[in-house]
């Protein structure tokens, strides 16, 4: 999780909502949360901000691999995602792995 994270807001879509500078620099983005000796972690968005410890039940991912898509959109530009693994292993920090082009998964739907 990043020192200081920036919390979504809801879009025109109910989508999660996030303001990023247009300075051509990167910025860390929040998907996950899992702190030491949870056997999950949770999915993070704009409604976790108001739960207790920042923890919804139905944001909980369970030990396994989880497929998320991540979706940026602009006011100036096409919408541009990708997906990404996130692994949830047992005593061991989260892992991040892709980005992957969407068509590589097929069908499934991501988190």
């Amino acid at each position: 999780m990043s020192p200081s994270p920036a919390l979504a807001r809801q879009g025109p879509a109910g989508e999660p909502q996030l303001d990023i500078a247009a300075n051509g620099l990167s910025h860390p983005l929040d998907i996950a949360v899992k702190e030491p000796g949870d056997a999950s972690c949770w999915a993070h968005n704009h409604e976790n901000s108001t739960a207790q410890g920042m923890r919804l039940p139905k944001h909980e991912l369970p030990e396994a691999g989880h497929l998320v898509r991540v979706v940026l959109r602009g006011t100036n530009f096409d919408p541009i995602g990708a997906d990404y693994v996130l692994t949830n292993n047992p005593g061991v920090p989260l892992e991040l792995r892709g980005p992957y082009a969407p068509q590589d998964f097929g069908d499934r739907d991501p988190l």
